[in-house]
């Protein structure tokens, strides 16, 4: 399956507050995708679904990058884009300040390690409660 063609599609940026290891969140994506509710492209970095915003469904397509991600769907509408860039900072944590974050776990020997070798991994969220059981 490939995913849509995004050509005429509308686009919005959504940076990461600091790093963002995107590997690390399409790995996530895919230990959990599931053919037909998800498509994913480990190589050109993208994943594509339905989401329901502004009271209805939302062809979306995000591109994970080193700064953050770039989204786009057929809606030109800006309240749709604005929700899917609120969705998109949320569902990968784009907004945190991984500062404090950091400091906190690479302080005890059990994590420094892994926070030092592993910079700006965020946590990847489901969009759904009910989707973490069932994908999980």
């Amino acid at each position: 399956m490939t995913g849509p063609d995004t050509a005429a599609w509308s686009r919005r940026r959504v940076d990461a507050a600091g790093p963002f290891d995107h590997r690390a969140a399409l790995a996530t994506l895919a230990a959990h995708a599931v053919d037909g509710l998800h498509h994913l492209d480990l190589e050109t970095g993208t994943f594509s679904r339905w989401v329901q915003v502004e009271g209805a469904q939302h062809l979306v397509t995000t591109r994970l990058e080193t700064g953050g991600a770039s989204l786009a769907t057929p809606s030109a509408a800006p309240a749709v884009l604005d929700a899917l860039a609120d969705l998109t900072a949320h569902w990968f944590d784009l907004a945190a300040d991984l500062g404090p974050v950091d400091a906190h776990l690479g302080a005890d020997p059990l994590f420094a390690a892994q926070v030092r070798e592993r910079p700006g991994l965020r946590i990847t969220r489901f969009r759904q409660p009910f989707e973490a059981v069932v994908c999980t």
